[in-house]
């Protein structure tokens, strides 16, 4: 009985460790792919025309401040600064 105890002890023991390693594994897979979403992220971000860069930017805008306002007046007054933004690239374009 006393060996039975042992044998299983030593399984658990190796099972925990193959655990930990899975887990370690799987981390760092993790880790990477973040890793490179985030390079590919840049890389998308390089190739883009300002135009784009701009509307991404108010898109960004209009996600995070709008939910987070309260009143009518404040929403409406976001989404005024996103279109001002959008008409001042266009005319930032015309320029060039």
């Amino acid at each position: 009985m006393n060996e039975l105890t042992f044998v299983w002890k030593i399984r658990l023991r190796l099972q925990a460790e193959g655990n930990m390693l899975r887990a370690e594994r799987e981390a760092k897979g993790k880790e990477e792919r973040e890793r490179q979403e985030a390079i590919e992220a840049e890389e998308r971000k390089a190739q883009m025309t300002d135009k784009e860069k701009l509307g991404e930017l108010t898109d960004n805008i209009e996600a995070v401040i709008i939910p987070e306002m309260k009143s009518k007046k404040a929403k409406a007054t976001a989404i005024r600064v996103k279109q001002l933004l959008v008409e001042i690239i266009d005319l930032i374009e015309e320029e060039k």
